[in-house]
């Protein structure tokens, strides 16, 4: 049997040759690498930008960070002073309140 495979097309009358991929007994295909691993090829790919991916995510990480940390400062320093509270209701509002809750429950 033949391991030449027009699939994909042939460029200028010649035939592309397709590796096969050795099966295992089970019918899965085999790879060398297992199943979380990344090609040799691609591994060297990445390699030159590793350093430059690993700076950005530490910028990125100091970033949010700051911001947090900010955001928990100035709210930290806020003392709402000039918000201005309602005053405190008398013991009859109280109980005009309580009584028109029960009225409203025993209703709806």
């Amino acid at each position: 049997m033949s391991t030449t495979s027009n699939r994909g097309g042939s460029k200028n009358g010649t035939v592309v040759r397709m590796a096969k991929r050795q099966e295992r007994s089970t019918g899965e295909k085999y790879t060398p690498y297992g199943e979380y691993h990344f090609r040799e090829s691609i591994e060297r790919a990445r390699s030159p930008y590793s350093l430059r991916n690993g700076i950005t995510a530490l910028a990125l990480m100091g970033l949010c960070t700051g911001i947090y940390f900010y955001s928990l400062n100035v709210v930290k320093q806020e003392d709402f002073s000039d918000v201005p509270m309602p005053p405190e209701p008398t013991s009859e509002e109280k109980a005009e309140f309580e009584r028109r809750g029960k009225e409203e429950a025993s209703s709806g």
